[in-house]
């Protein structure tokens, strides 16, 4: 990880403790406008929160108010704490009447629009406060992460880890593009048979560019799925292929090498020159404080001759191998919205 945001997130981590006593006796009323547009007033400092979204997760530890999380999805497994927290279901199964129990007093919840609307409403119906939170880029991470500090009473440690990132971002991304050769072509995967893949206008593919890359399908809006035929022709230079680190869907972490074994895709760039990589969709699909990370491992992947080499996974290293010609759309979205 990111030398400086790993010290970013300790420092503030340990200054929010030492300092969360004599910080709860003061509190300003604070108005904070969500990602839906709604407004929501806070005349006490929250000292109840439930996260809906792995993202959010993230950053409400960062900002120093992990202590006070009582609820959280099964998805929440970073940082390591934010594991043993009380779990309220799925990304898109909440438990609403376990969540309305968890609320009560100076709470608040902070949600994703993929929770469901109807969910969410319902829980606005009983007196929930709900923030909706929804990162679909690099500046929506910023802007959450003031949002949920400025909500919490963090608002200065917010803003150092948003400095932080931002220091790191501008460092690595200016390096990617003063890189010497070719821009090359990159795609990334979340399925194969169909081909369901990142274009433009995601999150990823604006990491793309940022480590210096070019998204090998930029005209396609949003998340999409390609056919055999166009991806030959648009054959990428390197292929990115998601794996979660807590292997949620088994023979998914395979993806990279069914890339590699399926014989119709023997004559593609990426396949024929080992430009197949496997990259960790916990990090690299979920808007928060570890976009540093992610693309730190990118710039690797795309940059060798400056940032170093990146770690290729084969199917030796990967756990329960078996190509997985069916897994379909529908299971490529359903594994990136729950890191979000």
């Amino acid at each position: 990880m990111n030398r400086i945001l790993t010290v970013s997130f300790i420092t503030v981590f340990l200054t929010a403790l030492l300092v969360g006593g004599a910080a709860a006796a003061e509190w300003t009323p604070v108005t904070v406008t969500d990602f839906d547009g709604n407004q929501v007033t806070l005349t006490e400092k929250p000292d109840k929160i439930i996260s809906l979204a792995p993202a959010c997760t993230e950053i409400i530890y960062a900002v120093g108010a992990g202590d006070r999380v009582v609820g959280n999805t099964t998805y929440c497994n970073y940082p390591e704490e934010a594991k043993s927290v009380e779990k309220i279901g799925g990304f898109s199964t909440i438990s609403t009447e376990r969540i309305i129990t968890l609320c009560g007093g100076n709470s608040i919840v902070f949600a994703n629009p993929e929770n469901g609307k109807e969910s969410l409403d319902y829980l606005k119906q009983h007196g929930c406060t709900v923030v909706v939170i929804d990162m679909k880029s690099v500046d929506d991470i910023y802007k959450a992460i003031d949002l949920i500090g400025t909500a919490v009473g963090c608002k200065e440690n917010a803003d150092k880890v948003n400095a932080d990132i931002k220091s790191s971002i501008e460092e690595i991304s200016a390096k990617a593009k003063a890189a010497p050769g070719k821009t090359p072509t990159v795609m990334h995967a979340l399925s194969i048979d169909p081909y369901y893949i990142s274009g433009k206008n995601t999150f990823q593919d604006e990491l793309i560019s940022l480590a210096g890359g070019v998204n090998a399908f930029a005209d396609v809006d949003g998340w999409g799925i390609v056919t055999l035929e166009r991806l030959l022709i648009a054959d990428p230079d390197i292929i990115l292929t998601d794996a979660g680190a807590d292997r949620a869907v088994p023979g998914f972490d395979s993806l990279a090498e069914s890339f590699r074994k399926e014989h119709r895709l023997s004559t593609l760039s990426a396949v024929k020159n080992d430009k197949v990589f496997v990259v960790d969709a916990d990090i690299f699909d979920r808007g928060g404080p570890r976009v540093v990370e992610a693309l730190e491992t990118l710039v690797k992947i795309i940059h060798p001759e400056i940032f170093g080499e990146a770690e290729q996974t084969t199917a030796a290293q990967t756990p329960g191998f078996a190509v997985i010609p069916v897994l379909g759309a529908l299971l490529g979205a359903a594994l990136l919205l729950k890191r979000r």
